[in-house]
């Protein structure tokens, strides 16, 4: 006999995370669904209708929002630059640097008055390291900075947010809903002929199949020969036709991803 709490649980989940109606057709999909997805730290709301155009197809709202860490590859960098630099040359520019911010915007004067009500260990650290350093420009408290800079940004988090619409068409032999867009050249930055792929389909699991789905998608490239914001359009592909490794986001609560995650954001960056 199965756990009752288990059961409760998994009737809960079900009317929360995803919400299943029949189109005319007698085709059964979510007009709701709630996905998440463990190596992106994010979520995304699926709201579907069926669309008016008596083939049953349906189209999809999707309002995603990933959380990411600030990234600190170019302060690491920094690090090997400053070690590689004589120590008169980071007296130097460091000396000028702090004198242009002083003169402009009263540098030296605001971290006397702030730092003490800074919010957080890690900010108070940031505004007495800059202090030290504008006092005693040298590179090992330039090196102290960017240390506390990596820090922060270790536990300093990022919002992303995009909303989109993708048209969905049933396919009977795999029992799967699929949307495919028509090639993008629209974009200033490319003209790879881009291809969205999405595949809304039921987990084949026993105790999530009657509520639960996954969502799947992925690029496409279609034109390799093109060219894209840094480089060509078939070093993206990698000798392949795909863009991307196909990304599947699961159903909250289906298990198979945590849609309660753990991560370390002391702060949140709200800046684009």
């Amino acid at each position: 006999m199965k756990n009752i709490f288990a059961v409760f649980v998994l009737l809960l989940a079900s009317s929360a995370f995803s919400h299943n109606v029949t189109t005319s057709k007698g085709i059964e999909y979510p007009s709701y669904l709630l996905l998440v997805n463990d190596n992106e730290h994010g979520k995304i709301e699926v709201f579907c209708a069926e669309k008016k155009n008596g083939a049953g197809d349906i189209s999809c709202n999707f309002e995603q929002t990933v959380v990411k860490h600030v990234d600190s590859k170019n302060l690491i960098d920094s690090l090997q630059d400053i070690h590689a630099k004589p120590e008169s040359e980071i007296k130097k520019e460091v000396t000028a640097f702090c004198h242009l911010l002083d003169e402009d915007h009263g540098l030296q004067k605001r971290l006397e008055v702030n730092y003490t009500n800074a919010k957080g260990y890690l900010e108070k650290e940031f505004q007495l390291a800059f202090k030290s350093l504008c006092k005693n420009p040298s590179k090992a408290n330039l090196t102290a900075l960017k240390e506390v800079e990596i820090s922060k940004n270790a536990a300093t988090c990022k919002l992303f947010n995009q909303k989109y619409v993708q048209d969905y068409s049933y396919d009977s032999s795999s029992k799967i809903w699929i949307h495919k867009s028509k090639p993008d050249y629209s974009s200033s930055a490319h003209n790879c002929g881009f291809i969205d792929i999405g595949y809304l389909e039921r987990d084949k699991r026993p105790d999530y199949k009657n509520w639960a789905w996954n969502y799947t998608t992925k690029k496409i490239v279609t034109n390799k020969r093109g060219f894209y914001l840094v480089g060509k359009c078939s070093d993206l592909t990698k000798g392949k036709d795909a863009v991307q490794h196909p990304v599947i986001y699961y159903s909250a609560f289906a298990q198979k991803a945590e849609y309660n995650q753990y991560l370390n954001c002391q702060y949140i960056d709200f800046s684009r």
